[in-house]
């Protein structure tokens, strides 16, 4: 996974290597954007929970690295400015291990997770012909962390009760990312940004989030 995220890093490099001709601006007013993409999650450290037992043993909570999707589409105000919308979401594994007097216990579980969030965006030139277009965003919106799992072991599944369920959560997130643009209408998009948010269950988490994919502008002055 590690040589995943390194490599999606590495395209903005390429993408600017293969970038030729000439081109109008490609980020206008009034113009929308649609962006679907792939991309790849990268959880925190471990998280906490106390009296995770019923034997009053506390817990760390383990979350695996997943590949994650989604679409995010925006109104540009201006050339500098735009709002945009974003839904997603990618499906995990994860551990929990309590350490108590009698040694250690682990029981594994399932996760998946969608979220909503709307961002402001502000756009920067790093190109005279405006072919890249880098910006820096902020936002907040809604998690939803939907938890599956079981137990042999009666103590563990008292436990996993505790887990195991829907749960929505506010969020905040920030980042930055590159548009590389060949014509007027599409162009590669690279995006990372890191998200947090407060669980009821497992207190408060944050995770980064890398993404690609072919970005496209729709109408505009």
């Amino acid at each position: 996974m590690r040589r995943s995220i390194a490599r999606m890093l590495l395209l903005p490099a390429v993408a600017a290597a293969c970038l030729a001709g000439e081109a109008r601006a490609q980020n206008r007013d009034a113009a929308w954007e649609v962006f679907p993409y792939v991309g790849v999650v990268k959880p925190g450290s471990d998280s906490r929970i106390e009296k995770f037992l019923p034997t009053g043993e506390a817990a760390a909570i383990h979350l695996d690295d997943s590949a994650s999707w989604g679409l995010r589409f925006g109104y540009h105000f201006t050339k500098q400015q735009m709002i945009e919308y974003a839904f997603g979401g990618t499906g995990t594994n994860g551990t929990a291990t309590v350490v108590g007097s009698g040694g250690s216990k682990a029981v594994d579980f399932k996760a998946d997770t969608f979220t909503a969030q709307v961002n402001y965006v502000y756009n920067f030139f790093m190109h005279r012909r405006d072919k890249v277009v880098g910006y820096v965003t902020g936002g907040a919106g809604i998690f939803n962390f939907s938890t599956f799992g079981q137990s042999t072991d009666p103590d563990l599944q008292l436990a996993l009760n505790k887990l195991v369920g829907d749960e929505n959560d506010l969020l905040y997130d920030y980042g930055a990312g590159v548009r590389f643009f060949k014509g007027e209408k599409a162009g590669l998009r690279i995006d990372l940004r890191q998200i947090h948010y407060s669980s009821k269950s497992r207190g408060g988490q944050d995770y980064i989030e890398a993404t690609i994919g072919v970005t496209f502008i729709l109408g505009g002055a």
